[in-house]
């Protein structure tokens, strides 16, 4: 009975990292990030903003249109009806978490910028392990700002993603850090949870 309650549990955890078409959140099952890649994250909605457009004032007493963003954008809800302001692409359009379209006024001299508080990285997570089920890549993005020098890569998922080596244990290692392979030469990603079963514990730290 726990056993399949454990699994029932894991089928209704909700992954959390980011969508890969905009800012919501995954809300897939956990398990499905085993055999995931970044595009495989998804919130599942159609991805638009659905806010009214902020600038109220320029459409006059005309119907006032939805936002052109994508949902969970950062920053002020703004239509493409009318050129509120510059149109041109960000210059860091090619980094993730990018919204695209420049925010600054018209006219403007200095490099086109976007609403987004932060561009990340952008490359791949430098989580790559050997573990007792196998090779694991990591294959989220990382999300250090891209102006910060960095060596590790570091994606959005805090918590270790290795599998429990307990054979038919569905759970993850209990670590709370994504880098957990790397703290010495000899780690194990037992989860921690004890279960006994006719008087023998079959998983335990």
């Amino acid at each position: 009975m726990e056993q399949e309650t454990s699994k029932l549990t894991l089928l209704w955890t909700l992954c959390g990292l980011t969508c890969n078409q905009c800012g919501l959140k995954c809300v897939k099952s956990s398990d499905h990030q085993e055999d995931r890649n970044q595009e495989d994250h998804d919130c599942l909605t159609d991805h638009k903003c659905h806010f009214d457009c902020h600038f109220i004032e320029v459409h006059n007493k005309r119907s006032v249109p939805k936002c052109s963003h994508k949902a969970g954008h950062e920053g002020k809800h703004a239509s493409d009806e009318i050129d509120h302001v510059c149109d041109k692409q960000c210059h860091l359009v090619d980094r993730r978490n990018c919204q695209i379209i420049c925010a600054k006024e018209f006219g403007h001299h200095d490099d086109r910028l976007c609403q987004s508080t932060c561009h990340y990285c952008g490359e791949a997570c430098s989580l790559t392990t050997t573990s007792p089920k196998g090779d694991y890549h990591c294959s989220n993005s990382c999300i250090v700002p891209h102006e910060e020098d960095h060596d590790l890569h570091r994606c959005e998922n805090e918590t270790c993603p290795i599998q429990c080596p307990i054979p038919d244990c569905q759970r993850r290692c209990q670590s709370n850090n994504h880098f957990h392979s790397y703290s010495n030469s000899q780690v194990d990603h037992f989860c921690g949870y004890v279960q006994y079963y006719r008087n023998d514990v079959i998983c335990i730290l």
